[in-house]
């Protein structure tokens, strides 16, 4: 009985700390900081508001919704293909996202079903007047579209979204554009948002130097090996060049490194592979 009575006690003075803990990091500003930068951090109350549909329109126009995820990077992207990117800045990112949502939504409650598009027209995509989001972690199409209260029957079920844009690249309208990362494919859905819609929130921001990887891969070929759609700000100083040595080589010598593992020079074969390795084959091991 007294067992019980113990363990009781223990469980109990551990609740009790974990509530003196999270009431000392509300009284910082490090839990504000965290929940500004992790949006998984919401209230119960939201995830009931989610389950049942979440846009909502405030005075001002914007929609204010509780997602469970907001862009990590976003740009904007003008009539000459120039960027405006947006990283690392936890609140200018949430006040972006909640700004251009209405046309998020729009886009998704009235795109078309989705045709499979090419790489280089996604690519043109990016280059074109328009809107791009990353959400670092794919994001189911259905959990995307109700958040925005739109219905998401057009899109193939199941499909897994981590960057999308909105985009006008041909005469034909504003379309949304997007990579299912379980396919691996290219999507464009064409909308009924006007350009002068797009265009109205594109206005609001000036190039800052922004670039994708696969337009700086274009003139540099160090950024080949670079995820083609990472958005790199300006102040990015490139990519940097590293060599590899054997640092034992400068110390020991092959012949010393050959007896070490019972390897006689004389008698074994040596042949070097295409990646420069140097192979020593004796009877019984190589």
């Amino acid at each position: 009985m007294s067992r019980r009575i113990l363990e009781a006690g223990k469980t109990l003075l551990i609740i009790l700390l974990c509530v003196s803990a999270i009431f000392l990091a509300g009284k910082t500003e490090l839990f504000s900081n965290i929940k500004d930068s992790v949006p998984l951090f919401i209230t119960v109350k939201s995830w009931i508001k989610l389950l049942n549909g979440s846009a909502e329109d405030s005075k001002e126009g914007t929609v204010a919704f509780k997602e469970a995820s907001v862009p990590v990077y976003a740009a904007v992207t003008g009539l000459g293909g120039q960027h405006c990117g947006l990283k690392y800045d936890g609140k200018a990112l949430k006040y972006f996202y909640e700004r251009t949502g209405s046309i998020l939504g729009k886009a998704l409650s009235s795109a078309s079903a989705p045709e499979e598009i090419t790489e280089e027209a996604w690519q043109k995509a990016l280059k074109s007047p328009g809107i791009f989001y990353d959400y670092l972690n794919p994001v189911p199409i259905e959990a995307l579209s109700s958040w925005f209260g739109a219905n998401s029957k057009n899109f193939a079920s199941g499909a897994s979204i981590r960057r999308l844009c909105i985009s006008n690249t041909e005469k034909s309208g504003v379309a949304l554009y997007y990579r299912d990362e379980e396919k691996q494919k290219y999507y464009r859905s064409y909308t009924s948002v006007t350009y002068l819609n797009l265009s109205s929130y594109i206005g609001e921001y000036l190039p800052n130097g922004a670039r994708f990887a696969f337009e700086l891969a274009e003139t540099d070929k160090v950024y080949e090996i670079t995820d083609s759609y990472t958005l790199l700000l300006k102040s990015f100083s490139g990519v940097s060049d590293a060599t590899v040595g054997n640092p034992f080589y400068e110390k020991i010598s092959l012949s010393n490194i050959l007896n070490m593992f019972k390897v006689n020079l004389r008698l074994s074969e040596h042949y070097t592979e295409s990646d420069k390795t140097e192979v020593y084959v004796e009877e019984r091991y190589s």
